[in-house]
């Protein structure tokens, strides 16, 4: 009878090795144990047991994201208001921050968010300060001891440049520290958060050649979302995602309050997702708004318009965001028009936006910014479009997306995830006044 387990001996293995490792033999699929169900860390976005990236430029907020994601697990709240987790202790090792910084933004994001300061620091767990490396063989062993002193579900490790104290560009040097970054993600079935830099923007590059260094790092991945900074707040992309379906580009919306005398002394934080072509939507009709305001009581022709929208320093206005935001604020009654020259349309605001106090402009500061609306707690949830039909011949035929979406994308709940705690009330503004008029006009709208 062949001896599989000899030949594999005689051929394979150094006779003068002081260790022969025993290989196993292959599995035949029918005798296989069952297999254990992948599970969510932060649903529909990172999976336990694994290693995901996140990467931008710097400045790109994407370590002040990482640390939201370390409170939001430690704290069992939604991530970004959006993703629901399961609460578990976190792990957070950083070559860059000091645990002072570290320590005063997430004090800012309990503030911000809402969240439970004793619920999440009680949970959160930091190794900062101290040079920590992967390339050193104490570090590894310790660092991983300590994941099993706090059972981390969730490590951040940041940045992977500084940690990993060798060539960044050789798989020589990385994949070692890749392979030891998942032997923790396994033996300790936690989610694990590698911080890193992107590399230089180019014509023909493509977002996932941005990811610097060797490409060990980003092979081994099983999720990868990619940060870029911009003026109406943090988009991200979600460029791999192995367990699941990939998610459609996101935007993060900032709101920072820091003290008078210290822009970099974070009083509060609050970071909130929100689909990117309803950030660009919302921007639109920042914008529509705004330019009517200026002009009141004249109006504006849709081509002057469509002008102003080109001129736009942050980012602009395309036509199709116009047209789709003119027929949206029409259908809330927000605007109207009156025939013009030509058949053409003068648009301009409507007698219950008379009041300078009131509008989305009139809040936001600068053209092309986005208003600071607190939407609620984020299973607040608001019709999907208005009907077709209302207002004046140009109101929305098909539809339009303006749902706010619930933290499950209106999903029913399952019993792995608890109901996310609540979040608490903000102080009402004339801007709140305006968006729960919008609501409910849309409410009424939709009950038509």
């Amino acid at each position: 009878m062949f001896d599989y387990d000899a030949a594999i001996a005689g051929s394979h293995l150094d006779d003068a090795a002081p260790f022969t490792p025993r290989l196993p033999a292959a599995v035949r699929a029918i005798d296989a144990p069952a297999p254990v169900p992948v599970s969510w860390a932060i649903e529909d976005l990172w999976t336990t047991g694994d290693i995901g990236l996140i990467v931008g430029d710097g400045g790109a907020f994407k370590s002040s994201a990482a640390l939201h994601i370390a409170g939001a697990i430690a704290g069992g709240y939604p991530v970004f208001d959006r993703f629901r987790v399961v609460r578990r202790p976190v792990l957070i090792v950083s070559a860059e921050d000091s645990q002072d910084v570290i320590l005063m933004r997430l004090e800012a994001f309990c503030v911000g968010q809402g969240w439970d300061r004793r619920r999440v620091l009680g949970s959160v767990h930091i190794l900062a300060g101290c040079e920590p490396t992967l390339a050193n063989t104490a570090w590894r062993s310790h660092i991983l001891n300590e994941c099993a002193r706090t059972e981390a579900g969730f490590v951040v490790l940041d940045p992977f440049a500084e940690l990993l104290d060798g060539d960044e560009n050789s798989n020589t040097d990385v994949r070692p520290i890749v392979k030891y970054v998942r032997a923790v993600a396994k033996q300790t079935g936690a989610g694990v958060a590698v911080v890193h830099h992107a590399g230089k923007a180019g014509p023909d590059k493509r977002l996932l050649d941005r990811i610097r260094g060797a490409s060990a790092l980003a092979s081994a991945a099983r999720v990868i979302l990619f940060f870029e900074f911009r003026d109406d707040g943090v988009y991200v992309e979600n460029l791999k995602l192995s367990r699941g379906e990939r998610l459609k580009p996101f935007t993060i919306l900032r709101k920072i309050e820091h003290e008078p005398e210290s822009r970099v002394q974070w009083k509060s934080a609050r970071l909130t997702y929100e689909l990117t072509d309803r950030v660009k939507q919302t921007r639109a009709d920042d914008f529509v708004l705004e330019q009517l305001r200026i002009v009141r009581p004249s109006r504006l022709g849709s081509r002057e318009l469509r002008d102003r929208a080109r001129s736009v320093a942050v980012g602009g206005v395309r036509n199709e965001e116009l047209t789709q935001s003119l027929h949206v604020l029409l259908a809330r009654g927000l605007i109207d028009w009156v025939p013009g020259p030509r058949n053409s349309k003068l648009w301009g605001l409507t007698a219950s936006m008379a009041n300078p106090s009131y509008g989305l402009g009139a809040r936001s500061g600068t053209v092309g910014k986005m208003p600071e609306f607190d939407l609620g707690p984020p299973g607040s949830n608001v019709p999907e479009c208005a009907p077709s039909g209302s207002g004046h011949s140009g109101a929305l035929g098909n539809g339009c997306p303006v749902t706010v979406p619930t933290p499950l994308g209106g999903r029913a709940q399952s019993a792995a995830f608890p109901a996310a705690l609540p979040a608490p009330a903000d102080t009402t503004t004339d801007a709140d006044d305006l968006r729960a008029e919008i609501e409910e006009r849309r409410a009424i709208q939709d009950e038509r």
